[in-house]
């Protein structure tokens, strides 16, 4: 019963429950139309906020606090706190954890790093400079989303992506 429930616990602080629960959280408060892997499809549902929309999400909170005791960040960790500062509106330190990470060319990874382009176009083009910074961030989004659909032609969230940027460009 001890070893159960400590498999229980370990499964619970893996990188893979912080991204399950930061989508799960970005499912529930989407700021855009960016499509994340296992994310229930739907409508929009809030205005993003300057200080990042789903800080109040328990769901969010659950992940941060996951994340935040990790010392040692292998790159699915690295991932997982991009995908949390995605979320909290810090595109730019998202794609720093990203660089960082050896996983960059798998194709989740590089749907991460279009979603942090993506949301620092977005935020780009909010404060009023829709200039060449915002189209030159969405024209990297494409091409990671391109290169992610060499490795999965048939993925559904990389092909919406796309064709997301697509209109967007």
């Amino acid at each position: 019963l001890i070893a159960a429930g400590g498999l229980h616990w370990i499964g619970h602080q893996s990188p893979e429950h912080a991204l399950n629960l930061l989508t799960a959280a970005y499912s529930d408060n989407a700021t855009s139309e960016f499509r994340l892997p296992g994310q229930s499809w739907g409508p929009v549902k809030k205005v993003r906020a300057e200080d990042g929309a789903m800080i109040d999400d328990p769901k969010f909170a659950s992940a941060a606090d996951i994340i935040a005791h990790r010392t040692n960040l292998s790159p699915d960790w690295l991932r997982a706190r991009a995908r949390e500062r995605i979320l909290q509106n810090r595109p730019d330190e998202a794609l720093q954890d990203l660089s960082a990470s050896t996983g960059s060319n798998e194709p989740n990874f590089q749907i991460d790093e279009a979603f942090a382009y993506f949301v620092r176009a977005e935020l780009s083009e909010n404060d009023g400079h829709s200039g060449t910074n915002a189209y030159s961030d969405l024209g990297r989004a494409f091409d990671l989303l391109d290169q992610a659909a060499k490795r999965k032609p048939d993925d559904v969230v990389i092909l919406y992506n796309r064709a997301l940027l697509l209109q967007r460009m």
